[in-house]
């Protein structure tokens, strides 16, 4: 699917529209073992507004997205990171103790990873 249309599913106030578009995306990246986005800052800013919805499986379903996304990433880790890790290290006194052990799973997963070994 293309990337702008991804995109406004993803900013689309429709519940359904996003949780398809999450599910697409992780589809996407089981499959080809690639993601395909010219514009990974935009992607990672939808994200960042998704860890911020009131649906708590949203929430969870994209935390896993982004652990699945991150190997993916290579140059652009750090910069698409610091625009959602304050909602992830917010997910962590969540209610839900799925969503608060997949953030803690990314956490890692991104501290595994990371270029910058200060940040």
């Amino acid at each position: 699917m293309e990337e702008s249309v991804l995109l406004h599913r993803l900013e689309s106030r429709l519940p359904g529209q996003k949780t398809e578009a999450i599910d697409e995306l992780i589809g996407i990246v089981r499959g080809s073992g690639k993601l395909h986005f010219n514009n990974k800052l935009s992607l990672f800013s939808s994200f960042k507004r998704i860890l911020q919805d009131d649906d708590v499986q949203l929430r969870t379903k994209c935390t896993r997205l982004i652990c699945e996304v991150l190997p993916k990433l290579s140059t652009d880790l750090d910069t698409c990171m610091g625009f959602v890790m304050p909602n992830i290290l917010g997910n962590l006194a969540a209610n839900s103790l799925v969503l608060r052990r997949e953030s803690i799973k990314l956490v890692r997963c991104f501290s595994e990873i990371t270029r910058d070994r200060n940040s």
